[in-house]
């Protein structure tokens, strides 16, 4: 499980390299900034496309799957090392891109074959911590590195990418082969099951704010007098009550019964958070609210990976897929929504806080207990 959170952080990590460095990045490599943009913006336009045949490959083929991703991701890492110009990066980054699906999918499946049911649940936070801390790595490098030394923080990264997925290799999860699939069957089942169809639409809501704030927050706030620097403390915040959140509080919730009282809990908080960023930014608001966002919607990601492992039975990698492909949609569709509304930052708040409410009723049909079975079943 360390050697799984440390190849889904990498990934992470390698994901956001370019997004604190857009316009020096842009200088290097003689292109625009909207270009540089989209070595970010194509993974979860590539999650989107991938995200089923990774979980219907990982359900069916976990080891090589997986061991697929894992050297995607540390070849891709290498391959953004060759030369100065933009064509290395963009093949590297989709490399990455395509790794993401194979990885990210197999949290659960990983947790199954690991660790005992009891302690899967924690596994699961702990691996979902470990991919917010690649987040924490991402923007943390790229400041200590600065404009002047991109070069050298690819190389860093590279090596941290290459040690995480040669230690994934090394310790991939062994067990039992899974049964053959019928594709088709497969997901019609998870989509039929009408928890797991809640929890699709928590991660749709729920990743759509966050990856639109993570996306706007420092233009949202700049009217407001807010700096570059300060954003950038806010969105380490952001990210960093999430870690801390996400491996304490799922185990303790879960064994309680308490999943949809957690969920629930989240969706209020978020809600309120952003129309208190709508009618009052500023540096002491965003802060606060940046730490109460990524707290509660942080943690909702293990709890939710949680519930998908416990309901989909051997469809688990499936459900997973379609809970990140959810995600990603929804960042998709909420990063567009803000960038339409950036010159009234207080609309834009608003309506996330109107998307986020929208899981209110969405959760009045799941029970707190979500209990263990196959969707095919």
């Amino acid at each position: 499980m360390a050697a799984y959170a440390a190849l889904s952080g990498s990934n992470q990590m390698l994901w956001l390299t370019f997004a604190p460095l857009t316009t020096p990045a842009a200088t290097r490599y003689g292109t625009s900034v909207e270009t540089i943009g989209w070595l970010a913006q194509i993974f979860p336009l590539v999650y989107v496309v991938l995200a089923v045949p990774a979980g219907l490959a990982l359900d069916r083929w976990l080891v090589p799957a997986l061991s697929v991703g894992a050297l995607l991701n540390g070849v891709g890492g290498l391959v953004r090392l060759f030369g100065d110009g933009f064509g290395p990066v963009l093949a590297g980054q989709l490399m990455i891109a395509v790794a993401q699906p194979l990885i990210l999918g197999a949290v659960t499946l990983v947790a199954d074959r690991s660790v005992r049911v009891g302690s899967r649940t924690q596994a699961i936070a702990y691996a979902s911590a470990g991919l917010f801390a690649g987040m924490l790595v991402a923007l943390t490098l790229a400041p200590a590195f600065g404009a002047d030394r991109l070069g050298s923080l690819l190389v860093v990264q590279a090596a941290i990418a290459v040690t995480a997925s040669a230690a994934m290799l090394v310790t991939m999860p062994r067990g039992p082969r899974a049964v053959d699939i019928r594709s088709e069957p497969r997901v019609r089942a998870v989509l039929a099951d009408p928890q797991l169809r809640v929890l699709l639409g928590i991660s749709l809501l729920g990743f759509g704010v966050f990856v639109a704030l993570t996306t706007w927050l420092q233009a949202l706030l700049a009217p407001a007098g807010v700096s570059a620097t300060a954003a950038d403390v806010m969105l380490l915040l952001l990210v960093g009550t999430g870690v801390l959140g996400g491996v304490l509080l799922p185990a303790p919730v879960i064994s309680r019964g308490g999943g949809r009282t957690a969920l629930r809990v989240a969706v209020v908080v978020a809600t309120a958070a952003c129309v208190v960023l709508a009618v009052v930014p500023g540096v002491v608001t965003g802060l606060v609210m940046s730490a109460l966002i990524g707290l509660v919607l942080l943690t909702a990601l293990p709890i939710i990976l949680t519930l998908v492992e416990q309901r989909a039975g051997d469809a688990g990698a499936t459900a997973t897929g379609l809970v990140w492909l959810a995600g990603n949609a929804g960042g998709i569709a909420a990063a567009l929504l803000v960038q339409a509304t950036l010159a009234r930052p207080g609309l834009a708040f608003a309506l996330l806080a109107v998307v986020m409410v929208m899981g209110l009723p969405l959760l009045r049909r799941a029970g707190d207990r979500t209990t263990a079975g196959n969707p095919e079943g």
